[in-house]
């Protein structure tokens, strides 16, 4: 039998994910369009329409140049 608590926690995971395919997807964008990774969470949520849910999860975004995918980690609050 399947718990709530083993519901509750594949969505919680489900959430973790498109976050950060959303967050991954909006820097690759970026990459094509401006020819730079944004050195920045909130440059994505201010000019790719990114919503991160701050309340629900906390991003770990780091860059290491220009022209290198940044670090994206997920976690939950």
């Amino acid at each position: 039998m399947i718990s709530l608590d083993s519901i509750q926690e594949r969505l919680d995971k489900e959430g973790e994910k498109r976050l950060y395919n959303a967050i991954q997807k909006a820097a690759i964008t970026c990459y094509s369009v401006e020819g730079r990774y944004p050195a920045s969470l909130e440059y994505l949520v201010e000019n790719y329409g990114v919503i991160v849910d701050s309340n629900k999860y906390h991003v770990y975004y780091e860059t290491f140049g220009s022209n290198v995918q940044p670090e994206i980690k997920i976690y939950q609050r």
